[in-house]
């Protein structure tokens, strides 16, 4: 084709994968800031129909497109497959050609060069190449040793301070399982008692979902939003001896109050509020049901009375009984801070942990 720039010169490759929408923004950010690749769009709200295990699931995913170059590819491959969530993810590369020279020269000033590309700088190709693989092989070796040795975390916070969000975001990443007993027993059986009215869910109901169901993490992984009273941790103390973190996520009470008001839940478990918003309005993302607000969570008595267990009873008790293991987090701050605050004290605990540095 004369005349014509055609992209085989530069080696351009189109990445398309699908994932959980929620997922979505881990991998971007990831791929982007590790400079992977030059460019990544993400399209919402894709509905998937699959056979999966002789079942025919349905899903709303997010459909992500990214921009590289051949000789990225191993390295970004090898990164998504570390950071998506499905046990056989999904992804598509492409050949593709451009007829834009701006558009090609964009692409190659974005990625990393290879090193033959610049000879007289060799030695630096070199060291930045070196660089930039060990830093890949450290944080594949990281998650990957997650993911066989999961860390005992609690997650737990003040009434609309994102808790559950936020711990199934993060169990998500690392492959973690992940249980809590309240959220099993509401999604099986509804709100009962006086839990529409902000009390907590009776003992003597929590006592057998929580008996078996914490079998599921016994070996490690996230519990979330237990325990509450002293009974409950107790149930948690016949599986885990000593959390490995507990993260509080701390959350004033007005703040608190504006958020569970504009709070949208689904009967899978699933929240949504503005600042993780549903694809569309007033659907669930995971399951396509309609959402609804909890009965808790429309009610200023039940919600005043709810903070008053927190702030008087749940953090109190926490703060007493993993005085060594309490992490503390701002939940004022916005959620990808808090994503990374607890990334980073994973991070830490990973690398300095003795059962990991032992293996």
């Amino acid at each position: 084709m004369h005349g014509v720039q055609r992209w085989e010169d530069a080696f351009l490759k189109l990445v398309f994968i699908t994932c959980p929408e929620e997922a979505a923004h881990d991998i971007t950010s990831v791929v982007l800031r590790e400079h992977f690749a030059a460019g990544a769009t993400v399209l919402s709200g894709a509905a998937s129909t699959f056979w999966w295990k002789s079942g025919l699931e349905n899903a709303t995913e997010a459909v992500i497109i990214l921009r590289t170059e051949e000789h990225m590819l191993k390295e970004l491959l090898d990164q998504i497959r570390v950071l998506h969530p499905y046990e056989v993810p999904e992804i598509l590369v492409l050949d593709a050609v451009s007829l834009n020279p701006a558009y090609t020269q964009w692409i190659k000033d974005e990625l990393p060069q290879h090193q033959a590309a610049h000879p007289k700088n060799a030695d630096t190709a070199t060291q930045t190449a070196q660089t930039r693989t060990v830093k890949m092989e450290t944080v594949t070796d990281l998650l990957k040793t997650a993911s066989a040795h999961p860390l005992k975390i609690i997650v737990l916070g003040a009434p609309g301070a994102g808790a559950r969000s936020v711990a199934y975001r993060i169990a998500r990443r690392l492959m973690w399982p992940t249980f809590s007993p309240v959220e099993k027993l509401v999604s099986e059986n509804g709100f009962s008692g006086n839990a529409d009215k902000g009390d907590l869910l009776p003992d003597d109901r929590i006592q057998p979902v929580a008996t078996s169901g914490l079998q599921k993490v016994k070996n490690g992984g996230v519990v979330v939003g237990f325990p509450r009273n002293q009974a409950q941790v107790k149930m948690l103390a016949a599986v885990w001896e000593h959390p490995d973190i507990v993260f509080i996520l701390n959350l004033n009470r007005d703040e608190a109050i504006k958020r569970l008001r504009m709070r949208l839940s689904c009967a899978c478990g699933r929240t949504y509020g503005p600042a993780l918003p549903p694809s569309r309005a007033g659907i669930c993302n995971a399951c396509g049901a309609r959402l609804f607000h909890r009965p808790d969570d429309v009610s200023e008595e039940a919600i005043t009375k709810r903070y008053s267990v927190w702030n008087d009873v749940t953090r109190p008790l926490l703060l007493a009984t993993y005085v060594a293991q309490v992490h503390p987090i701002e939940a004022s701050m916005n959620y990808d801070a808090i994503i990374k605050e607890i990334s980073q004290a994973l991070t830490k605990k990973l690398i300095g942990s003795p059962s990991n540095t032992e293996k």
